[in-house]
């Protein structure tokens, strides 16, 4: 089962502030849903998201 994250919870996974989340999810890079007024981030598209970045073992340039 997909776990909803917070912005929080993914900045602090991959190492980055807040404010570049926000900007990921803002324009689409990053898919993410709204709960009343706070974005969620499900760990299943943060993994598809993370294997699309062309800097990850494996990933490939969009």
């Amino acid at each position: 089962m997909d776990i909803p994250l917070t912005i929080a919870d993914v900045a602090k996974r991959l190492q980055m502030a807040s404010s570049t989340i926000y900007k990921y999810t803002e324009s689409g890079k990053l898919p993410a849903i709204k709960v009343g007024n706070r974005v969620r981030i499900m760990e299943g598209e943060l993994a598809k998201f993370l294997l699309s970045c062309p800097n990850v073992n494996g990933g490939t340039k969009k």
